[in-house]
């Protein structure tokens, strides 16, 4: 098992080939409407204003 942070996603093949226990499925897609995460992305924007970094 390779922990989550052993793994770079901007350089993923140095790490990927030893994930020997994970099963990708094939040709999965993830869809959602972009105004979801704008929206997501707006309240946390404004949090971080009312609250500070």
């Amino acid at each position: 098992m390779i922990e989550a942070w052993g793994i770079e996603p901007s350089n993923y093949l140095s790490t990927g080939p030893e994930a020997a226990d994970f099963d990708p499925i094939s040709k999965a897609r993830v869809e959602c409407l972009l105004a979801e995460p704008a929206a997501r992305i707006d309240a946390n924007c404004a949090t971080l204003a009312t609250t500070g970094p």
